[in-house]
Order: C-alpha cells, then sequence, then structure tokens
C-alpha cells in the first residue's frame, strides 16, 4: 500500500478497527506497525542512488509520524513539528531523484 494512501486512511480513521476515539489511536498504532514495511536497505553501488533510497526512507519514517500524531486525536498538538519534518525530508526526497537524473531503477 502506498505510504501516502496508508497516512490519508489512517488520519481520516477509515482504517480504524474501532470507531470509538478512545480506541482509535491504538488500533492506528497497530496498522502501522503491522502495514509499514521495514526501510528499504540502501545497496547499490552509486551514491546518487544510495541517496534517493535513504531519502525515501526519511520521507516514510516523517510520514508515518505525521500520521501517528494525528492519529492521537491530541486537539492541543498541531502536529507542526511532524509537518515540518515531512516537507523537509520531501524537499530532500526531491533533490536526491532530481541529482540522480534517471541513474536509479
Amino acid at each position: 500500500m502506498n505510504i501516502a494512501i496508508l497516512v490519508v486512511l489512517l488520519t481520516t480513521g477509515t482504517l480504524a478497527a474501532q470507531p470509538t476515539p478512545t480506541s482509535a489511536p491504538a488500533s492506528h498504532k497497530a496498522l502501522l506497525s503491522a502495514l509499514v514495511l521495514p526501510p528499504r536497505q540502501c545497496h547499490s553501488n552509486s551514491h546518487k542512488c544510495r541517496d534517493v533510497c535513504e531519502a525515501a526512507n526519511t520521507l516514510e519514517r516523517d510520514a508515518v509520524d505525521l500520521a501517528m500524531c494525528a492519529a492521537k486525536h491530541d486537539y492541543a498538538d498541531d502536529c507542526s513539528a511532524q509537518a515540518s519534518e515531512v516537507r523537509d525530508s520531501a524537499d530532500g526526497y526531491e533533490t536526491a531523484v532530481s541529482d540522480a537524473d534517471n541513474d536509479c531503477d
């Protein structure tokens, strides 16, 4: 499942096993643990391709952190720190992909 779709589904409660507000965050955490694959091992002879892989792993991890923050339904936490991390890691991923110039599989 695409991580962006997973983030949307988890933050909207679509995948919540139990829809009650008190149990939704726990079910979201369990779903994230079950559905998000471990980071990809970045094996490549090209440092540019390793950079793309590492940037993708960072972006995925930061997106999960943002989803977890939103899933807590802590209305005093605007998740701005996690959102900032996602923006930064997305910029890093975009740069890494651009620098690789389509040389990676």
